[in-house]
């Protein structure tokens, strides 16, 4: 539209425009616009709390980050930064995207947002409906690759290598569904670092059956001996490294005698040695 005065004279049926005029006024109006039925007309008065509630709800998440520099611009960031964190959270979970690739997926970097923003019930609520994702049988299956793609990846059916006792689905409180995403180090690596944040051990205790569960699959998966040979050195590393972090880590949460992990502790001893062997990067 070029020109403000043809506004009203949409003609399109199918792309209706609403819209009001009012003259100049000292105090605000406000307006209801309502999609489909509703049985409620507010009144002036609860139209104005309820904006005036709103506007309050707002200030507080752009007001959770605040940058005081020279820089006007800069300072928006951390305004910015809130709406940012809070778009991509829905209860359960957090998603992908906000706007594009509003999807569920366990690791896709959301999560980290919530203890930085002091959302730690938001943190663990992820957690724990992901935890009931995760996938408890079988406990070892077969490494089956997808002929259709040319071996180029892990065959996409339950019951397999990847998707057997300890992967974690995509979408929370359901474990029945395979998907080409390996997400569990990032998903693993953000719970640590919830951890790290809050210092909560009650509820790594609770965690602990999905991350022993998982540090299982993660030696069956990533054995510390044939990968290393077959990995690229660039993903040796980056692998290496994520493991060798969450072994200092769980030495930290270890501090009961139910926390058990002898099974898998010694896989993960070998990680660092390998890398000062091999990599020469310690």
């Amino acid at each position: 539209m070029e020109k403000l005065s043809d506004f009203t004279q949409n003609n399109t049926d199918k792309s209706p425009i609403i819209y009001a005029a009012y003259s100049a006024q000292k105090n605000p109006v406000y307006i209801q616009i309502k999609k489909g039925k509703s049985h409620k007309n507010f009144s002036d008065e609860e139209l104005k709390n309820i904006f005036n509630e709103s506007e309050q709800s707002r200030l507080n998440l752009t007001n959770r980050v605040q940058l005081k520099t020279p820089d006007s611009d800069l300072n928006n960031f951390g305004a910015n930064l809130a709406v940012a964190a809070d778009g991509i959270w829905e209860s359960p979970t957090y998603l992908h995207g906000a706007v594009a690739w509003r999807m569920r997926l366990n690791a896709w970097r959301g999560a980290y947002v919530a203890d930085v923003l002091s959302w730690h019930d938001r943190a663990k609520e992820h957690f724990e409906s992901y935890a009931n994702s995760q996938v408890l049988k079988p406990d070892f299956a077969p490494v089956e690759m997808d002929t259709l793609l040319h071996l180029a990846r892990h065959k996409e059916s339950m019951g397999t290598s990847v998707f057997s006792s300890g992967y974690i689905s995509r979408n929370p409180n359901d474990n029945t569904k395979p998907h080409h995403y390996d997400m569990n180090l990032v998903f693993f690596d953000q719970m640590f670092t919830h951890f790290n944040y809050t210092g909560d051990l009650e509820f790594l205790k609770k965690m602990w059956p999905t991350l022993v569960r998982h540090m299982d699959w993660e030696k069956e998966i990533s054995n510390a001996a044939s990968f290393m040979m077959h990995m690229p050195r660039f993903g040796q590393v980056m692998h290496c490294n994520i493991l060798a972090e969450r072994l200092r880590i769980l030495r930290r949460i270890i501090t009961e005698p139910t926390m058990k992990w002898q099974n898998w502790r010694n896989s993960l001893v070998k990680i660092p040695n390998l890398m000062k062997k091999k990599l020469k990067v310690f």
